[in-house]
This record gives C-alpha cells, sequence and structure tokens, in this order.
C-alpha cells in the first residue's frame, strides 16, 4: 500500500466535475478498515509455506492494493476543502428542493402524484448525488459515523402534493389487512367475538354428547370410545403429557371428525 501522494483527484480540479469525474467510489472508514484487512490476509497466505496458489493470491494482493489506493480518500488543504464545502451546499441545495424532491411523507403515503414526482426528480438529480455523496466522504474522511452521504438526512419536510387521499403501501405485495377491515377495525367488538366462538364449541360438544347418549340408549357402540377420551381439543401444557395420552395430531382431528360423521350418519339411518 503506497501512502497516498499530491492530491490530482478531478473531483477536486473541477468546479462542476462531469459525470465520468464522479465515478470515483471513495471508500469510507468501515471500507477502510475491511481493505486493510484483506490486504494483510492475502500478504499472509503469501508468507505461509502451505498455500501452492501463490501466483492467485499475488494476482489478488495486486487487485487489492491497486483498488485501495484507487479508492482512498485523498487528504485536502484548506482551500480544497473550502472549494468543497461550498460545492456541497450548491449540490444539496440542488437535490434537495422541496418542489422536486419528495418529502418522507409522500414517499412513504403515495398520493397522487408522488410517483411522477419521484421520477422526475431521480433523472434531474442523479447526477448531483453522486457527486455530493463523494464530496461528503471526502469532507469526512476518519469519520465514523455511516449515515454522513445518506440523502434521507436532507429530505424537505414541507409536502408539496395533496395529503387527503393518500395510498398507505404495504410491506408486501399483498394488501393485508383488506381496507374494509382497517376501516371497521375500532368498531370490531373482540369481546363479543370471544363469546361467540366459546358458544358454538360449547354447542358442538353439548351435541356430540346427545348423540353418544341416544347411541348408548340403543345399545349401539360408539365407534369413537377407542380413539377418543372426550376431552376437549386443547394443547396439553409442555411436561404435563403423559405416554398414556400420546400428543394429539393432525391426523388423530381427522380421525375424530370422520367418526363423528359416523355417528351422525348412524343416528340418521335409525
Amino acid at each position: 500500500m503506497s501512502a497516498p501522494g499530491p492530491i490530482s483527484d478531478p473531483l477536486l480540479n473541477a468546479e462542476k466535475p462531469s459525470k465520468e469525474q464522479t465515478r470515483t467510489d471513495y471508500m469510507r472508514t468501515h471500507q477502510i478498515e475491511e481493505a486493510e484487512s484483506q490486504i494483510q490476509t492475502l500478504r499472509g497466505a503469501l508468507q505461509n509455506p502451505h498455500v501452492q496458489e501463490k501466483a492467485a493470491v499475488a494476482k489478488r494482493l495486486r487487485a487489492a492494493e491497486g483498488d485501495y489506493d484507487r479508492r482512498m480518500p485523498p487528504d485536502l488543504n484548506p482551500q480544497e476543502r473550502d472549494r468543497l464545502v461550498k460545492r456541497e451546499r450548491e449540490l444539496r441545495e440542488h437535490w434537495s428542493d422541496p418542489g422536486i424532491m419528495p418529502t418522507a411523507e409522500e414517499m412513504r403515503k403515495r398520493p397522487p402524484g408522488a410517483i411522477d414526482k419521484h421520477i422526475t426528480w431521480d433523472r434531474k438529480c442523479k447526477a448531483s448525488v453522486l457527486e455530493w455523496k463523494q464530496i461528503q466522504i471526502l469532507l469526512h474522511k476518519g469519520d465514523e459515523a455511516r449515515d454522513i452521504a445518506n440523502i434521507e438526512m436532507h429530505r424537505p419536510r414541507t409536502n408539496t402534493l395533496a395529503m387527503d387521499n393518500p395510498f398507505v403501501g404495504s410491506t408486501t405485495m399483498m394488501s393485508f389487512p383488506s381496507p374494509q377491515y382497517q376501516h371497521n377495525y375500532d368498531q370490531i367488538n373482540w369481546a363479543e367475538q370471544a363469546k361467540d366462538h366459546e358458544n358454538r364449541v360449547n354447542e358442538q360438544q353439548e351435541e356430540i354428547a346427545k348423540l353418544r347418549a341416544e347411541l348408548a340408549a340403543k345399545g349401539i357402540e360408539d365407534p369413537t370410545a377407542a380413539e377418543d377420551t372426550g376431552q376437549p381439543l386443547t394443547s396439553p401444557a409442555v411436561g404435563s403429557q403423559s405416554d398414556s395420552e400420546p400428543e394429539r395430531t393432525d391426523e388423530d382431528l381427522r380421525t375424530r371428525k370422520r367418526s363423528e360423521a359416523r355417528l351422525r350418519s348412524q343416528k340418521a339411518d335409525s
């Protein structure tokens, strides 16, 4: 790794760099540490007598060192720093203009016109944003903060679109819960629904008990006696299940339902 030489980067020597000049991807602090660690590992591999592919390791080392030298942010003198501070402000004021850059709320709620506004902003400001990111990395060399070049830190807060009818997006491709469910959520009586469910379960259990009593009165053997103990379908607590009471499976539940259907059928035939 060679020490950084005199600053000759086009980003520093031009008032308004071109698109080709802003494609240098300078490394951030954590990327520099990762690159240095990789180079040290490759150098150690070259010295390791057990590594046989020395030529391949040497090739990777040369590529890593070249990438390190190319992407290392150069040190700035006071004149260069002043020029970049001015350029950073100009770029930020351009791409963060509330008239063209969507706000965080507009991006999240997507009111009518939000998508077109974002596409227009991206086309007009992409080059400015890329240049601004590189300038930020140059100005904050050695700073461990990971959001120094994050445009979300500078999004405008004043909406320019009508927010009366926004579309709140979902994290998935499906709209769940449905809009009707969301609209009526506050009107749902959850306690009443739980009570209705409990009543339906009790009614089913009473019906099953009546069917078994009628079969017993007619001397018909209960076909579910060997399959079911008659206990409610509740999951046993962990550690409370004995060897004589095996855990219910989906197949057991299906068998019970078939047995109950046979009970009803025998009652109807009698």
